[in-house]
């Protein structure tokens, strides 16, 4: 009997704990009018993130995203370099990572290692933390990089 409540208050804590799990998106949004290209690389191969979807940019404030997966010729990932490269069409963006739990840019640090956008307007080039901090949190609890 003591071991069927142990096991009842065991299951009913870990329910509670997984019930306040958040999942946060880091996405990067193309504003201008020209395809942008976009090269990412992870720190760990371990943490490798590969659900690489899209969505229009005048969609992606909806509650009820409605996420597309993308074509094999809009990506190539290189899994010994941890290397991502895809292109996002005018006014598209890009799920290129979630974090669960995630708490902001001071306490925690992404598993981006180097991000480069490359467009019409020009190249971004990031590394290491700022790579992090250049996704801007969006009231949906949401991180984003606009390319204008």
């Amino acid at each position: 009997m003591k071991l069927k409540i142990k096991s009842i208050a065991v299951l009913i804590f870990a329910l509670l704990l997984s019930a306040c799990s958040t999942v946060e998106e880091f996405i990067i949004v193309n504003n201008s009018n020209a395809v942008l290209n976009v090269e990412y690389r992870y720190k760990s191969q371990n943490l490798f993130f590969s659900e690489l979807k899209k969505i229009s940019a005048d969609n992606l404030m909806n509650s009820d995203k409605k996420w597309r997966e993308l074509s094999v010729d809009e990506y190539q990932i290189d899994e010994k370099t941890k290397t991502v490269k895809a292109i996002i069409a005018p006014h598209e963006a890009l799920i290129i990572e979630k974090e669960v739990n995630y708490r902001g840019h001071d306490s925690e640090e992404s598993n981006i290692e180097e991000l480069t956008l490359s467009g019409i307007n020009g190249t971004l080039e990031f590394e290491g933390k700022q790579a992090q901090t250049q996704f801007e949190k969006q009231e949906n609890g949401d991180y984003m990089i606009f390319y204008k």
